[in-house]
């Protein structure tokens, strides 16, 4: 069932970079390859287990947050 679970995260990550590649050019020095690694770590919810639940950030707070390094990582400035 993990492995089910990691396969269907990266899956997701890999339809959303796709579609940001399709609309417009990756963040120089990232291939499609890439950035679907850097998006799939940033969706594993440890990250949010880790933030919301262990130190107290908000929803909106870790939501902001996670949308920001989610831009910085894939987008061109």
């Amino acid at each position: 069932m993990w492995e089910t679970l990691l396969r269907n995260r990266r899956i997701g990550a890999r339809m959303v970079v796709e579609r940001v590649n399709a609309l417009g050019p990756l963040r120089q020095g990232s291939d499609v390859e890439r950035a679907v690694d850097v998006l799939w770590v940033f969706n594993d919810p440890a990250l949010y287990d880790a933030l919301v639940r262990r130190r107290g950030w908000t929803d909106d707070a870790f939501r902001a947050w996670l949308s920001e390094r989610m831009r910085d990582a894939l987008l061109v400035e």
